[in-house]
C-alpha cells in the first residue's frame, strides 16, 4: 500500500475517507501514466533533495486535504487533480518569503472550498498564488497551474 493510501485509511479509524477508493484508483492510474511518460513535461517541481514529489487529488475533495498532502511533501509538489473528465496539474513550490499582499484565503480557514474551486481560482491567476503558513492549513508555498491538461479517457482505467 502506498503512502497516500495509508493516509486515506488513517484519517478516521472508524470510517474510511469518503474519497479513498476513488483517490486510490486515480493514484494507481496516475502511477502507470507517469511510468509510461505521459506527464514527463508536467513534472517540473523538484524539492531540495532532488526528488520530484507527486501528489494526487480529486476536484471534489476539500482543499484542506490537498494542503495537508502538500505540507507532508515540504511544500514542494507536482499535484495532479482529477476533475471529472480531465486531469490538471498544479505546481507547488515552497517559498521563504510570502508577499505581504498574499491573498487571505478565508475559505481555507473554514475548510469549505474544494480542490476544484481552487483549481478554477488558479486558472484566473496564471502568475500563481501564495498560500501563507500563517493560515491554519497554509504551507508558505506558491502554487500555479501547469499548462498540460489530459482528458481522463487517455488514462489507464482501473477498477478497485
Amino acid at each position: 500500500m502506498n503512502e497516500m493510501s495509508q493516509t486515506c485509511h488513517e484519517l478516521s479509524p472508524n470510517q474510511p475517507y469518503k474519497y479513498c477508493k476513488e483517490l486510490t484508483s486515480f493514484e494507481i492510474s496516475l502511477d502507470i501514466a507517469i511510468a509510461a511518460g505521459m506527464f514527463d513535461q508536467s513534472i517540473t517541481v523538484q524539492n531540495q533533495h532532488g526528488a520530484y514529489p507527486i501528489v494526487a487529488a480529486l476536484a471534489d475533495e476539500q482543499l484542506y486535504y490537498l494542503n495537508e498532502r502538500i505540507r507532508a511533501c515540504g511544500g514542494y509538489a507536482n499535484v495532479f487533480v482529477l476533475d471529472h473528465d480531465k486531469i490538471s496539474v498544479i505546481h507547488s513550490m515552497r517559498t521563504d518569503s510570502v508577499p505581504s499582499d498574499a491573498e487571505d484565503f478565508t475559505e481555507l480557514r473554514n475548510g469549505g472550498s474544494s480542490v476544484g474551486m481552487f483549481l478554477a481560482h488558479l486558472k484566473r491567476h496564471p502568475e500563481g498564488v501564495c498560500i501563507p503558513a500563517k493560515l491554519e492549513m497554509g504551507v508558505d508555498a506558491r502554487m500555479s497551474i501547469g499548462n498540460q491538461t489530459v482528458e481522463r479517457n487517455r488514462m489507464p482505467e482501473l477498477q478497485i
